[in-house]
């Protein structure tokens, strides 16, 4: 942890934010046929109706996390405990961990080179914001 905490929270904060909006940005892409869908979920979507749960889910996934960073930076009035918000960052965490586990073995080798490092980033930043205690 004592690595983590090197990190500051403020750079933390800002990168998830920043990747977040990108990522969103780029699944809307996907939606709207800008970028074509067979580069995402590891290459297994195979119709249009798939391509757009997938994308609508992602999209409701990451303004979930989104939300939950907002109100531990304070920037949205927490509605929930912060112990309550420290889990699910901490949830939040283990699942970007798991999705960059998941992106090494992704079929598209665009995928696994650009989204493995990019889900380690977000695992390590929430992480931080995990264990911090103010904001």
């Amino acid at each position: 942890m004592k690595t983590v905490r090197k990190l500051s929270f403020p750079l933390a904060y800002k990168t998830i934010v920043l990747t977040l909006i990108l990522t969103m940005i780029f699944h809307i892409c996907i939606l709207i046929g800008v970028i074509p869908y067979d580069i995402v979920w590891g290459g297994r979507l195979d119709t249009q109706a798939k391509m757009i749960l997938f994308e609508i889910i992602s999209l409701v996934i990451n303004s979930i996390i989104l939300l939950f960073v907002f109100m531990k930076k304070e920037v949205v009035k927490p509605f929930l405990s912060i112990k309550i918000i420290n889990v699910f960052i901490w949830l939040f965490a283990v699942i970007f961990l798991l999705n960059t586990i998941g992106n090494l073995f992704a079929s598209n080798s665009l995928e696994t080179i650009i989204f493995t490092p990019l889900t380690l980033i977000l695992t390590i930043c929430m992480v931080r914001m995990a264990i911090e205690r103010k904001t």
